[in-house]
């Protein structure tokens, strides 16, 4: 096993190489074994283990849950006041139940871009069949 794959084990097992899976097992102890550097690694993550467990915090104040509940439901949502779009959108789509007033961008660009399609194929369907129409309407006597 190689240094960095060593120190990778390391961050991601711990210090206790006992503790590490069986197959990666015996290749640490040896690498270790072999390397001065990487037992000093295993001793700063040992001291590094045992500072975060004798850390200990602070237990909150009763009723902080029930505070912070209650400054909550105080706040305000902040309007948007710059958003003149969404609100015209939010206007126009008051009467239809939508989820939410955003969905009507998405649902106007989707009929735009199908109101389009349709105009284009019935654009290129009338200028052909005015094309035929007018060839049909060439009688004879107009190449003579």
């Amino acid at each position: 096993m190689d240094r960095k794959e060593f120190l990778e084990y390391l961050a991601i097992y711990g210090s206790d190489i006992h503790a590490w899976p069986e197959d990666l097992r015996e290749r640490a102890e040896t690498a270790c074994a072999r390397s001065r550097e990487l037992r000093e690694a295993v001793g700063k993550e040992r001291r590094f283990e045992e500072s975060l467990m004798e850390r200990s915090f602070e237990e909150p104040s009763p009723g902080l849950e029930s505070r912070i509940i209650s400054a909550a439901a105080r706040m305000k949502k902040p309007e948007a006041e710059g958003n003149s779009v969404l609100r015209l959108l939010s206007a126009i789509f008051s009467v239809i139940p939508l989820p939410k007033p955003a969905i009507a961008l998405p649902i106007l660009l989707v009929i735009g871009i199908a109101a389009g399609y349709l105009y284009a194929n019935y654009a290129e369907h009338q200028t052909q069949s005015s094309q035929l129409a007018e060839l049909v309407d060439y009688g004879e006597g107009y190449y003579e």
